[in-house]
């Protein structure tokens, strides 16, 4: 794993891009080390008889060893990304296929310029990483198995840089939603209702 001295969390100060919470800064400046927020991928499957379950439990997340039972990448990441004072940033970019076409990703995350940057090293470099993610199936590379196993996944999720991608944008939407699908946590004031955390990022009325 990268020490926090050579891999700081999306979530430190000096990468915050929340008004007020720090200062303004060139993230363009900053060498943010390649693309080691790409080092642990999660691929996400959509199974249809999680359809009606809350939050994250829509999703399957194939056993992939070290990522869930070495690091708890999942929980931490989640943690981070609800503990945000305004919804998730949203951004898209596109790839090319081993065809020369090319397809829209759709991301979901914060600080994700600098997700943007490493992802396109990460894809450029062959998608390495810790486990196999399978991603180059998606763009027609690598194996049948690595493409058949992309084509069965609805998403990614970049655990270091709290970014989750997909190719479908409907998919990104229900991804913030599941994101934003658990109550506030602790008690609310007596009489008062706690808000929701779609309720206060402004995603429900």
């Amino acid at each position: 794993m990268h020490s926090e001295d050579k891999h700081p969390r999306a979530t430190d100060g000096k990468f915050a891009q929340k008004a007020g919470t720090a200062p303004d800064i060139d993230l363009g400046d900053i060498d943010d080390g390649g693309y080691n927020d790409f080092y642990l991928v999660q691929p996400l499957r959509r199974l249809p008889w999680d359809a009606d379950k809350p939050g994250f439990q829509v999703y399957n997340m194939p056993y992939m060893g070290s990522t869930e039972y070495e690091v708890g990448g999942q929980r931490q990441s989640l943690i981070r990304l609800r503990g945000r004072d305004e919804a998730p940033e949203t951004a898209e970019c596109e790839v090319t296929t081993a065809d020369g076409t090319t397809r829209t990703v759709y991301f979901v995350g914060q600080n994700l310029d600098r997700a943007l940057r490493q992802f396109d090293r990460w894809v450029e470099h062959g998608t390495p990483g810790k486990e196999a993610s399978h991603f180059r199936g998606a763009l027609g590379q690598g194996s049948k198995y690595a493409q058949e196993r992309a084509a069965d996944t609805a998403a990614w999720w970049a655990f270091e840089g709290d970014a989750l991608f997909t190719f479908d944008p409907e998919e990104r939407d229900r991804i913030v939603a599941a994101i934003a699908d658990v109550p506030e946590d602790g008690a609310a004031p007596e009489g008062k209702k706690r808000k929701s955390l779609a309720e206060r990022w402004g995603l429900k009325k």
